[in-house]
C-alpha cells in the first residue's frame, strides 16, 4: 500500500506523508496484537469470520476510487488520497486485522507481547517509509501506470482477504 501511494505523488517525495504512513501502518501493526492479546481467545470466531470481509469491502473501495480517479479525465485524482487521516486510518486498519488474531493467538502462546509488538511496529514503520520512497521513484518512469498499478493492487488484497472469508 505504502508503495502505492508513493505512486500518487507526482515524483517527488513529501516526507511528512511518508512519516504520516509509516506512523498510521506501524502503530496499527504494533496496536493491533496487544489488543487481540487483551480481548484473548474468547474474541476470535468473531474477528476470523469477520475481518477479512470488513479488509475485503475497505481495501476494494479505496482501490476502486483510486482505480476510477487514475483512469478519469481529471489532472488531479478527487480522493481518496491515501495520505488523508481518514484514509490512513481504513488503510491501517484493513491491513492490521491479521495482527489482531496474532495477538489471540499470542495470547494462547504465553508469548511477551509487548517486545513482539513493538518490533512489529518498527519494522513496519520503516518499511512502509521506504516503499513510498519506492513508489514516488517509480512513479517517476511508470506515470499513471503506477496509479492503476496501486489501485489493482489494494483490489487483490481485499480480494485476497475474501478468500480467507470463504475458506
Amino acid at each position: 500500500m505504502s508503495v502505492a501511494s508513493g505512486g500518487t505523488l507526482k515524483g517527488e517525495i513529501k516526507w511528512p506523508s511518508a512519516l504520516k504512513m509509516g506512523a498510521f501502518f506501524g502503530f496499527f501493526q504494533a496496536a493491533m496484537p496487544v489488543l487481540g492479546w487483551i480481548f484473548g481467545l474468547s474474541l476470535k470466531k468473531h474477528i476470523e469470520s469477520y475481518g477479512p470481509l470488513l479488509a475485503f469491502f475497505f481495501l476494494s473501495f479505496i482501490g476502486g476510487k483510486m482505480l476510477y480517479d487514475s483512469l478519469g479525465k481529471k489532472e488531479e485524482p478527487s480522493c481518496p488520497c491515501p495520505f488523508e487521516t481518514c484514509t490512513l486510518t481504513l488503510l491501517a486498519v484493513a491491513t492490521s486485522v491479521d495482527a489482531f488474531a496474532i495477538g489471540l493467538s499470542f495470547s494462547a502462546l504465553d508469548v511477551a507481547i509487548i517486545p513482539s509488538s513493538l518490533i512489529i511496529g518498527t519494522t513496519t514503520f520503516l518499511l512502509s517509509v521506504l516503499a513510498v520512497k519506492i513508489g514516488v521513484e517509480g512513479s517517476k518512469y511508470l506515470g499513471k501506470k503506477m496509479e492503476v498499478a496501486g489501485a489493482l493492487t489494494l483490489i487483490i488484497i481485499g480480494i485476497k482477504m475474501l478468500s480467507e472469508y470463504f475458506k
